[in-house]
């Protein structure tokens, strides 16, 4: 549920108004470890929902291989069509074949990440705009040989909200907002436009 606190803040997200249904999938040692059923991940949906876009900004590098996990998210959506997993693509760019699981699973919107119109802060990774594929993005095809990932967007310094958890060394923005790169960035924004 939006947050009526930051309600009319100064900084909006590219959905601000949705409604947010979280699922956490740690243990605390900031690793993300998901259900061994996907289904158990994306189950139950609120009654309330007549669509439901599924935000991942997490997955592992498997070199587009087609895994069991890519399976699971196919047979889910299969059977559910009103789902949409948005799924990053992974950071293991710099050459073809490094797009990773589950983003590389065939009814997945696969997140690539491109560099950014923002001047400024970049991390490092350059902004030469969003026609420009950020370095770090990893990139099709897949083994089988289709195309993933199927859509790119601006990962490269993208403000964010800042975890209290996380000491940042740089890309402070204030004290609730912060400055990141990544198809993890990529993928939030992309879930906001659907």
């Amino acid at each position: 549920v939006v947050s009526q606190e930051y309600e009319g803040g100064p900084i909006r997200g590219s959905a601000w108004g949705a409604q947010l249904w979280a699922w956490f999938c740690s243990d605390g040692d900031n690793a993300v470890y998901t259900p061994e059923k996907i289904s158990d991940l994306l189950q139950p949906v609120p009654d309330q929902f007549t669509a439901f876009i599924h935000s991942a900004s997490w997955g592992r590098d498997n070199r587009g291989a087609y895994d069991s996990e890519c399976e699971m998210f196919d047979r889910y959506l299969w059977q559910n069509p009103e789902y949409l997993p948005v799924i990053s693509a992974g950071n293991d760019g710099y050459g073809a074949g490094t797009v990773g699981s589950p983003g590389s699973a065939k009814n997945v919107l696969g997140v690539g990440a491109t560099q950014n119109a923002r001047k400024g802060f970049d991390g490092g990774w350059g902004n030469g705009g969003p026609k420009k594929v950020a370095r770090f993005s990893s990139r099709g095809p897949c083994k089988s040989g289709r195309i993933k990932p199927d859509i790119a967007a601006p990962g490269v310094g993208i403000l964010s909200t800042r975890s209290l958890g996380v000491n940042y060394d740089y890309g402070i923005y204030d004290d609730n907002y912060a400055y990141s790169s990544g198809t993890s960035m990529a993928c939030p924004l992309t879930a906001g436009a659907v």
